[in-house]
């Protein structure tokens, strides 16, 4: 047998560079894209976020209208429930016969006051 022959170095080391060189190319590459990704990402659930807060407040916004509504809606109903209970009092709709339109009752004498405009 005869002796083991070493192959030079300088090829292999040539090639083991460009493999190195190329490798760290693509791990710049990679690292570019996921961060170009997380970026992309970051940008837009931020968006939403914002999008999203917006959106909260004018529904806030919405609701205390629409409260106040309902409560000046409840007490134009409490009016009108007075009225309506007025207006089921005998006594109260003589008042109103008699101011309004100038209903007396037997016996009574009307008068005309000149100068009066309470009608």
């Amino acid at each position: 047998m005869g002796k083991i022959r070493q192959f030079p170095r300088k090829h292999t080391t040539q090639k083991n560079k460009s493999k190195e060189s190329s490798i760290k190319k693509k791990i710049s590459v990679n690292k570019k894209v996921i961060s170009g990704i997380a970026i992309i990402t970051i940008a837009y659930f931020g968006f939403l976020l914002i999008d999203q807060s917006i959106s909260y407040f004018e529904l806030l916004q919405q609701k205390k209208q629409i409260q106040e509504e309902i409560n000046e809606a409840k007490e134009d109903k409490k009016e009108l429930e007075e009225k309506v209970e007025l207006l089921n009092d005998l006594d109260y709709i003589e008042i109103l016969a008699r101011r309004k339109f100038g209903f007396i009752r037997e016996g009574e004498v009307p008068l005309d006051v000149l100068g009066d405009d309470t009608n």
